[in-house]
């Protein structure tokens, strides 16, 4: 299944918000490898904070679609030297279709395109498959981690967020 990759527009915040929210928290969610309502409790995101991101020039979402429909997401940062991404998305009934490998073959597109150095995430330090996944894909833990951000209600005690880069 390939899919076409676009930046997200302020038409698309209602789609973001179903998406992002179903993938992360919705109990359909549990099929697939964002689901983290057992760690976090709450909205993932709101309309809101998908609204202040696509009105910035350097922070926006790429949608990920195919025959019409949204099947994935990332949102990109676009830093002095790298590349952050975060929120990246597939519908959980769609994952395990390399629809997912396809946004980050198109976040090193874009990185290198930009002559950025590195790319950067975070993870939930608990979510071993997802590290695993991200260093197969060339991604390695560079030490640093912080606290979980206080706005997200964790479930678990000295929840952190792992930094992990991907040199270009």
């Amino acid at each position: 299944m390939k899919v076409q990759l676009r930046r997200a527009v302020t038409e698309d915040v209602s789609v973001l918000f179903e998406l992002l929210n179903s993938c992360y928290r919705g109990d359909s969610a549990r099929i697939g490898w964002t689901y983290e309502s057992d760690l976090v409790g709450g909205l993932r995101i709101t309309h809101d904070e998908i609204s202040e991101i696509l009105v910035k020039e350097d922070e926006y979402f790429l949608l990920a679609h195919l025959d019409h429909k949204i099947h994935g997401c990332v949102q990109i940062t676009e830093e002095a030297e790298e590349i952050y991404f975060g929120l990246i998305a597939v519908r959980p009934e769609l994952q395990n279709q390399k629809i997912g490998a396809q946004i980050l073959e198109e976040i090193d597109r874009l990185a290198r395109l930009r002559g950025k150095a590195r790319i950067r995430l975070v993870v939930i330090h608990t979510r071993d498959e997802l590290i695993a996944y991200y260093g197969r894909k060339g991604y390695v833990a560079t030490g640093e981690s912080s606290d979980f951000p206080p706005e997200y209600p964790a479930k678990i005690p000295g929840l952190r967020l792992l930094e992990m880069k991907k040199t270009l």
